[in-house]
């Protein structure tokens, strides 16, 4: 069923566009057996910001952290998502949470390109390393 977490684990690929509508049905559907499920919420999010429907993904992601306020991916996502939209001291903000939870993302945004636009600032620099 869709509900179990090795289902959702595998509809993470939802990148792919083609499968969106599904991986939302099987989210809600995950979510309406446990509201409170984070990773479910976090990865509706992702699904959302892929369509471009933004507000609703920030919906999710800060409902994935209320279920699990030391769950570093929505953390990690917000600070990505307002990168992009050039809100760098917020996703400074959303940054360095997500690498107090999880010090291996550091790795991850040093080459992340939704993260360029922090590269060069100090504050940057001090979360990440070099």
């Amino acid at each position: 069923t869709p509900c179990k977490p090795v289902t959702l684990n595998i509809l993470d690929v939802a990148g792919n566009l083609a499968l969106t509508k599904p991986a939302i049905e099987a989210f809600k559907k995950a979510l309406a057996v446990d509201p409170s499920y984070a990773r479910a919420h976090n990865n509706l999010g992702i699904v959302y910001t892929k369509k471009g429907l933004i507000d609703l993904a920030v919906k999710e992601y800060r409902a994935a952290l209320g279920a699990n306020p030391n769950y570093a991916a929505p953390f990690y996502n917000l600070a990505w998502l307002h990168a992009r939209r050039g809100e760098d001291a917020i996703s400074l903000d959303y940054l360095k949470r997500a690498v107090q939870l999880d010090p291996g993302l550091k790795e991850t945004a040093k080459r992340d390109p939704d993260l360029a636009s922090l590269r060069g600032r100090e504050a940057f620099l001090r979360l990440v390393g070099p």
